[in-house]
């Protein structure tokens, strides 16, 4: 009678965990895509292989839209690897737009942390010119 019990009770519990396979959810296989759903607001917040577009966490490609601005068309700035629209007037296009002791990194003038290589083409080697304080 005992072992009569024990299979029952072994059959039992078989067929609920079964049960509970079977009508498992495959919204999980989605989540995967997706980063699990999760909201973003940088790349930090992704999974590696992921990065954050509008919010949500979405496959990286394999290769980024653009790397400066420069990458973009007229009006765009590049943000994290994709050319999005400038939604403010830059307040910089050059190192002379800014006050003196700034300089113009992505449209905005921000405080020059260190001396300048140079301030004209004179102060660098031959075949090389001064641009924004580098010799290149």
């Amino acid at each position: 009678m005992e072992i009569r019990k024990l299979t029952y009770v072994l059959a039992f519990a078989l067929a609920a965990s079964l049960g509970a396979f079977a009508c498992g959810d495959d919204k999980d296989d989605d989540k995967d895509k997706d980063n699990n759903g999760v909201e973003c607001t940088t790349n930090a917040d992704c999974d590696e292989g992921f990065v954050c577009v509008e919010g949500k966490c979405e496959e990286e490609t394999t290769e980024p839209e653009c790397t400066t601005d420069d990458d973009c068309d007229e009006g765009f700035v590049c943000v994290e690897g994709t050319c999005q629209e400038q939604t403010t007037e830059p307040e910089c296009t050059t190192d002379d737009d800014c006050d003196e002791g700034f300089v113009c990194v992505e449209g905005t003038c921000q405080e020059q942390t260190t001396e300048p290589e140079c301030t004209t083409d004179d102060d660098c080697d031959e075949g090389f010119v001064c641009v924004e304080g580098t010799c290149q």
